[in-house]
């Protein structure tokens, strides 16, 4: 089969996906079971749908909008995740196999896990985000699974196409240097813990209600590993029921639009995949993504554009923890001082040994002599710990913009969720694609700030979705940021390792 006729297969699997996100996103704030009760529900009713309920976009418009049993009105968000999910899914595809825009000229195409690992990285980006504009919060187990998952993707894509130094990998030293950072801080994390929790009552329980933290989410996946009573369910459901603004008439014009661009952009891509065949410097596949870029970009906007009950809620608690921000963030701090120890003796090391520019082969064979290119197991080692060392500096990205912002202003400036995430998006893409990632999000986030400005007062936006976007954007921008950071990054990685080098 062509690569454009696997175009709408991809669709309909994306649509499938952003209809289990739903449940995602619905149960898990709410410490609900994704697994328990197998079956959706209505959460007025709690009736059990019915099959043909369930099909993604074109369920929703067969019941115009309303339970078939209650007649509650649905939330116009589900089939709008369905429609960006599925979205989603054929421009992930279309980047790495027809419009080929991470891919250089006459080189192979990217590897199945590859691609596997973006999509459900981009997925858990979709549940984070609509979990993060409901709340200001977000589980962290989603963009753990993600990470997880990247992990044992890339350890097969290795084995088949061995990871190169550039844009997506590390180099084989720094892999080890960001490892040997991150077993620093698993190794310490018993001590500083106990440290820093060292702290007065009233400042642990300030500690507790902040959001969104770390400790939220790991609370959420201690309380939600098995199945939820019913009566627990019956409250959760009140609740949803209660909270859930849906419109009485029946609006079918925003699910209509995103289908229509769904559809147009499986057209576009199937039939004319090389259209338009010169615009400025960029690609047809570049030109595709920047228009589902600015589809997504509207579609946050509008989304931001609604007033919620978090808005305030999440403005007054940063007000409260205001006073003990800076003492939180030196804590933080602290805990860190084993990782950073860790990876700058194991820097020292590697340097003055002369191993840090090494490739895999060479660094295995002075290290523990294994002689030859990793292939087999080895060679899956190799890809998923590359991968978690992209995570690794990911992680080190974020809590050195938290710790330093929330220093610098006097309240918290990165929300801990987000460092998950942005750790996630450098297990699948690359450290550099997170690095892209980051900026381009928050000059989107920027826009969409402004454009929101005249419709909603609150002081403060969830970064989550505007990070999700960002990765996006980077899987159109990482490429030729590259080729143009080249020099300097060899430049830098020269001077790092003691010897020139002419690429990263």
């Amino acid at each position: 089969m062509a690569e454009g006729a696997w175009i709408i297969p991809v669709g309909i699997l994306g649509a499938l996906v952003g209809s289990f996100l739903n449940v995602v996103i619905f149960r898990l704030p709410r410490g609900m079971s994704v697994c328990s009760p197998a079956w959706s529900f209505c959460p007025s009713c709690e009736k059990h749908l019915l099959p043909w309920h369930n099909v993604p976009i074109i369920g929703w418009l067969f019941l115009r909008g309303r339970c078939h049993f209650c007649s509650q009105s649905i939330p116009v968000v589900y089939p709008v995740v369905e429609c960006l999910t599925a979205l989603l899914f054929v421009t992930t595809w279309d980047a790495c196999f027809t419009g080929r825009v991470n891919a250089a000229p006459g080189s192979d195409p990217a590897h199945w896990a590859y691609v596997a690992s973006l999509i459900v990285m981009y997925a858990g980006l979709i549940a984070t985000a609509g979990m993060d504009i409901e709340s200001y919060s977000l589980d962290i187990r989603v963009p753990l699974f993600t990470l997880a998952v990247s992990v044992i993707l890339l350890g097969i894509q290795e084995v088949a196409t061995p990871l190169k130094s550039g844009s997506s990998g590390i180099p084989p030293g720094m892999t080890c240097v960001a490892l040997a950072a991150g077993v620093g801080w698993l190794l310490g994390w018993p001590l500083t813990r106990r440290l820093a929790m060292r702290t007065s009552d009233h400042d642990t329980a300030e500690r507790t209600e902040s959001a969104p933290v770390a400790t939220d989410g790991e609370a959420a996946a201690s309380d939600s590993t098995g199945a939820a009573p019913s009566a627990d369910i019956a409250t959760s459901c009140e609740a949803a029921a209660a909270s859930h603004d849906a419109p009485t008439t029946f609006q079918p014009l925003p699910v209509m639009l995103l289908t229509a661009a769904l559809i147009a952009f499986i057209i576009w891509t199937s039939t004319a995949p090389n259209w338009p065949t010169h615009l400025a410097t960029f690609t047809a596949g570049q030109v595709r993504g920047f228009v589902v870029v600015a589809i997504f970009l509207v579609v946050m906007i509008l989304a931001s554009m609604v007033s919620r009950e978090a808005d305030d809620e999440i403005v007054t608690t940063l007000e409260r923890e205001r006073f003990s921000a800076r003492s939180v963030a030196l804590r933080e701090l602290l805990c860190l001082v084993p990782a950073l120890a860790a990876g700058i003796a194991a820097f020292a090391v590697l340097r003055s040994r002369a191993w840090l520019g090494l490739d895999w082969s060479a660094l295995l064979q002075e290290s523990i002599g294994l002689q030859g290119e990793p292939v087999g197991a080895t060679a899956w080692c190799v890809g998923a710990l590359q991968a978690i060392a992209n995570a690794m500096i990911a992680a080190a990205l974020g809590w050195a913009v938290r710790i330093g912002g929330t220093m610098a202003f006097g309240k918290e400036a990165f929300g801990t969720g987000d460092i998950y995430l942005m750790a996630a998006i450098a297990a699948a893409g690359g450290w550099f694609m997170m690095l892209v990632a980051f900026f381009a999000s928050a000059l989107l986030a920027l826009i969409g700030v402004v454009a929101t400005s005249m419709h909603k007062t609150a002081r403060a936006i969830p970064f989550g979705p505007w990070l999700g976007l960002g990765a996006l954007a980077a899987l159109y921008l990482e490429r030729p940021l590259s080729i143009w950071f080249s020099p300097a990054g060899g430049m830098l990685w020269g001077w790092l390792c003691g010897q020139n080098r002419a690429r990263m």
